[in-house]
């Protein structure tokens, strides 16, 4: 299929978004989050947008996004992986700290859309870049202890997403991508806050059912593991013995737990100290 104009990409898409929507809305009313974004941009400067707005989706193709031809360099999409920890990018900011953008553009972000923070994991996937992106209003400054502690819980759910929805992206990337401005990234980038590493997070107010995994980021890439692998490792974190653990938790004997661990470190190739760090620096511990 090729599509002509933003009219048709914008109809091609709209079915998917609302999927998406529905999808992504509970984990976003719990963490009280507006938008969610998952997104792509290819070595061509093309890129897919599988949002949760269509509103928004249809602002930006009338604003930014167009048809060919290829706007962004791939040295400049290089630049993600620069100022990242190995292949992986988190950062927060504004729309006042977007550069290149008409500041009619940022006010309606800010007054008609409500996005006040954004959130971004970016990844780089070698043929493309992937991005995982979130946004949170004005009134709700405490999200930011969520993006700084659990982003790892956020990183979780957009590879819950992309698994969920891997067929509806596909037909997307044949069949509806377009082609985004190009930018100055270096001075964008400078301008983002970036968050080098996680801390102990605080305790979540939601029990994540939705989620069957929550992934470690390690030299293997990001390996799933289950809820109750996240709790044993979070205590250990917390200097809980596997006696301990086995007292604390529901079912877990203090054999039990230490056989989560040991399964994690057989699956990971990691030892216990590196496992451990692994899993403090992926932004899953729980306080």
């Amino acid at each position: 299929m090729r599509l002509k104009n933003n009219d048709e990409i914008y109809s091609f898409f709209l079915p998917y978004m609302e999927e998406a929507r529905k999808f992504s809305l509970p984990f976003l009313t719990e963490y009280k989050l507006l938008h969610f974004w998952y997104s792509r941009i290819y070595p061509d400067g093309s890129a897919i947008d599988l949002g949760i707005d269509a509103s928004w989706f249809e602002y930006n193709l009338e604003k930014q996004y167009k048809l060919g031809p290829a706007a962004m360099p791939v040295q400049q999409l290089k630049l993600l992986s620069t100022y990242g920890i190995e292949r992986e990018v988190r950062f927060i900011n504004t729309p006042a700290n977007f550069v290149e953008i008409p500041a009619e553009d940022i006010k309606v972000m800010i007054e008609v859309y409500k996005i006040f923070y954004c959130f971004n994991i970016v990844m780089d996937r070698g043929s493309y870049i992937e991005n995982f992106a979130f946004s949170a209003p004005q009134e709700n400054p405490e999200v930011l202890s969520i993006y700084t502690h659990q982003f790892g819980v956020l990183k979780s759910f957009g590879i819950a997403f992309r698994n969920k929805f891997r067929a509806q992206i596909e037909e997307l990337e044949l069949n509806a991508k377009f082609f985004i401005p190009k930018l100055n990234m270096t001075a964008a980038f400078e301008n983002f806050l970036f968050l080098g590493g996680a801390k102990v997070g605080e305790k979540e107010n939601w029990t994540l059912s939705n989620l069957r995994y929550f992934y470690l980021s390690t030299p293997k890439g990001d390996v799933p593991i289950s809820p109750k692998q996240r709790q044993c490792l979070s205590l250990l974190v917390q200097g809980k013995t596997f006696k301990e653990i086995g007292q604390i938790l529901v079912k877990p004997s203090a054999r039990t737990a230490e056989a989560h661990i040991t399964r994690l470190r057989d699956k990971t190739g990691l030892t216990s100290a590196e496992l451990l760090r692994a899993f403090i620096q992926s932004g899953l511990s729980l306080a």
